[in-house]
């Protein structure tokens, strides 16, 4: 909508909407992060299958043993690096809104931290009741 809103000032009012760059980036981020965690939570994310079929049911529990744990060192990155980041961005300002970017980075540690929830969720129900 805010794209939409610039585009219908620079070209039918001649004019533009100065802050409206920044705040369509800062909204684009929030929602890439936070579609991260969304797909953690319905486990909606692409599968490459790199193992064949049919392995026996130990090797299978190993396997997605293996693939759980690079999830959760993934998650781990995001909160970690994510945090660092945006402790680096708090003196940074965006030009035209003029707020701290540290706003926008925190988008990564948030989404990590709901990633990691949903994870142990996901990680519980697998325990409970395992395919």
């Amino acid at each position: 909508m805010i794209v939409f809103l610039q585009v219908v000032y620079r070209y039918v009012l001649h004019t533009g909407l100065v802050w409206s760059g920044d705040a369509a980036v800062a909204a684009f981020i929030w929602l890439a992060f936070l579609a991260a965690a969304y797909v953690v939570r319905h486990r909606s994310d692409f599968v490459i299958d790199l193992v064949p079929r049919g392995l026996t049911p130990a090797v299978e529990i190993a396997v997605r043993s293996l693939s759980e744990l690079a999830s959760l060192a993934i998650i781990l990155v995001l909160i970690y690096y994510g945090w660092l980041f945006t402790l680096m961005s708090i003196s940074s300002f965006t030009p035209a809104l003029g707020i701290s970017r540290a706003w926008i980075a925190v988008s990564i540690p948030v989404s990590g931290v709901l990633a990691l929830i949903y994870w142990l969720s996901g990680v519980r129900d697998a325990v409970v009741a395992p395919r």
